[in-house]
């Protein structure tokens, strides 16, 4: 025999469940079922709200998530070294090398004057070359000036620049170029078969000369 009451109350629960289900219809995807109010069954669907700033899509292989600012949510992706940049701890460029003397007069023409320079912290990489077509430089010691940045100023720091190949000198021997403390400017050392250093002078210097270097120097 059927319990009437317990039949009743089957009906009435289902009939909620059914009432509740008609109210979750529609939506679209994505859509999430938010409250409305504190009362019952006050729901409707929402579109979630974006973040202002969320982490942005895109970026390609071995690229890095940086910061473009102090405000939440203000990324871009970037390189390794356009991140660093961005810090002060990257830089790269291009600076004009040139020769002079350390006194006397006259002047040098070039064919090229190249350089180029990266720092990574407190460190300049340099390279680059001078092939001249004129010098008329009358005394002095040889200088090569332009440099990107101003050297460390500490005692007694003086970084060495190699010099991969040079032509058209009048020595012979080892040369290689000594950037002083708290300059922008390299002097050419020489070195003999018998060990002996001494600056290069403007008489060493032809008309056709040049110079490929290549070395680092620390900043201030």
């Amino acid at each position: 025999m059927v319990d009437l009451n317990k039949a009743l109350a089957t009906s009435v629960k289902f009939a909620r469940l059914f009432t509740h289900a008609k109210l979750f219809n529609g939506g679209t995807t994505g859509q999430v079922l938010t409250k409305d109010s504190n009362t019952d069954d006050d729901f409707s669907w929402q579109t979630p709200a974006t973040p202002s700033g969320v982490a942005p899509t895109g970026g390609t292989l071995g690229e890095v998530l940086s910061k473009d600012s102090s405000g939440n949510y203000d990324y871009t992706w970037k390189s390794v070294l356009e991140a660093m940049d961005d810090d002060g701890d990257y830089e790269i460029g291009a600076f004009t090398p040139a020769l002079t003397t350390s006194s006397g007069s006259g002047s040098a023409s070039y064919t090229t004057q190249a350089g180029r320079y990266v720092v990574i912290g407190d460190l300049c990489h340099i390279w680059g070359q001078i092939l001249l077509s004129n010098w008329t430089r009358t005394a002095g010691n040889l200088q090569l000036t332009g440099l990107p940045f101003t050297s460390y100023s500490g005692f007694p720091y003086e970084a060495q620049i190699r010099l991969g190949n040079t032509r058209g000198l009048t020595f012979t021997g080892s040369i290689s170029m000594t950037v002083q403390t708290a300059s922008t400017i390299a002097e050419f050392f020489s070195e003999n078969e018998s060990s002996n250093s001494s600056q290069l002078d403007w008489s060493d210097v032809t008309t056709t000369a040049r110079f490929w270097f290549t070395g680092a120097y620390l900043l201030p």
